[in-house]
């Protein structure tokens, strides 16, 4: 059972194996990339469009739009399709290592070489690891990707400590600011006032609508529904620090 963990190898290594046909991909559909947009600039421009039309290069330039975007279409659910495929074949050998574990040490519970005992504390241990650490294991799966465009953060400290919890949003943090430079985009979602006061923009959601939107500043100041939130759970806090 010692060797379950070493299974989590597995979804990491299929991620950046994931990660790196995605990259191929962007890469070798770059130029074709921009050329559609100039063709698409070219089209709608009133001046250019104007010039197409008197030599008549309209339908040309539209078919060759089309062409253009068919093959962009493919080669891209192409990446999307094999990315699934690595990553859901390394959740796969995962999860058939860890029931092959499982089986393995029931069976030698009923030939009497463990006892029951021994097979309820291996089985517990791992769901114990399946909370926290396989939740920061995880998030270090999303840190890999070096130049994502949109990052997705749902409750991403949940299970872990404070002290994780301080490092890890230091770590996104940093990493959101340099994306930031390139147009990168980082989707918090979280419960905790102390996750979202460092957003750029906080959306205030309630009963699937958007009731709030502006920085935190500009919400504590409106005294709406994100003020009376960030001051229940800050007294909640301050009257049980053992919480915090």
């Amino acid at each position: 059972m010692l060797l379950v963990p070493l299974l989590a190898l597995a979804p990491i290594l299929a991620d950046r194996r994931a990660a790196r046909i995605q990259a191929r991909t962007e890469n070798s559909t770059a130029a074709d990339s921009r050329l559609l947009g100039d063709l698409f600039r070219l089209a709608t421009t009133a001046q250019h469009a104007r010039e197409l039309r008197v030599y008549g290069l309209t339908g040309p330039l539209a078919e060759r739009h089309r062409q253009l975007d068919e093959q962009l279409r493919r080669a891209t659910i192409r990446s999307a399709v094999r990315s699934a495929a690595w990553e859901a074949l390394g959740w796969i050998v995962f999860a058939a290592g860890f029931g092959a574990a499982v089986v393995v040490l029931t069976v030698r519970a009923v030939h009497g070489e463990v006892t029951v005992g021994q097979v309820v504390m291996a089985v517990s241990l791992i769901r114990e690891l399946s909370g926290g650490q396989w939740h920061k294991l995880a998030l270090a799966r999303g840190l890999m990707r070096r130049t994502p465009l949109l990052t997705v953060l749902d409750e991403p400290t949940a299970s872990l400590d404070a002290a994780a919890e301080s490092a890890l949003f230091a770590r996104y943090t940093a990493a959101a600011d340099h994306g930031a430079e390139r147009g990168a985009v980082t989707v918090l979602v979280s419960h905790r006032f102390s996750s979202v006061r460092t957003a750029d923009l906080v959306v205030v959601v309630e009963d699937g609508q958007v009731r709030e939107v502006g920085s935190h500043d500009d919400l504590l100041g409106a005294d709406g529904l994100y003020a009376r939130m960030h001051q229940l759970q800050a007294s909640a806090y301050q009257q049980d620090p053992a919480q915090g």
